[in-house]
């Protein structure tokens, strides 16, 4: 259903047609779920090569191994925020899909039950009932 964001591989041409990499996203943080969300939603696979190993360091070790930047708890959760914003409100220019129908081909997920799918569900007629109304204003 996701990835780890610090390895994927795409063709040039689709990592710039699909915002891959969203840069108003932020600089860190969710790059797995927006890959993962851009590559589904848009009507595509996420695919795994199981013959393969990756690692991935993370720069938690302080002193000369830590992030370049400073990297504070609002800019990540300001990160999130634009990634669900722009997903669960269908804004990504080539969205097809729902979350809700990411939800449902992958069910059973921990947290997901039939009653909060049924609420996203609601929340997306909601969206979808005023971008119509907003297109014949």
């Amino acid at each position: 259903m996701s990835l780890q964001g610090s390895c994927f591989i795409c063709s040039r041409e689709n990592y710039w047609k699909y915002e891959m990499c969203d840069e108003k996203a932020g600089s860190w943080g969710n790059q797995g779920i927006e890959l993962a969300l851009s590559t589904w939603l848009c009507g595509r696979k996420v695919l795994v090569n199981h013959d393969t190993w990756y690692a991935h360091m993370f720069r938690t070790q302080g002193g000369d191994f830590s992030f370049p930047y400073h990297q504070g708890g609002r800019q990540v959760q300001n990160t999130k925020n634009y990634i669900k914003d722009k997903f669960w409100n269908m804004k990504h220019p080539l969205q097809k899909y729902p979350v809700s129908w990411l939800i449902e081909k992958f069910s059973p997920i921990p947290g997901w039950d039939d009653n909060k799918i049924k609420q996203l569900k609601e929340q997306e007629s909601y969206l979808k009932i005023n971008a119509t109304n907003q297109q014949h204003n």
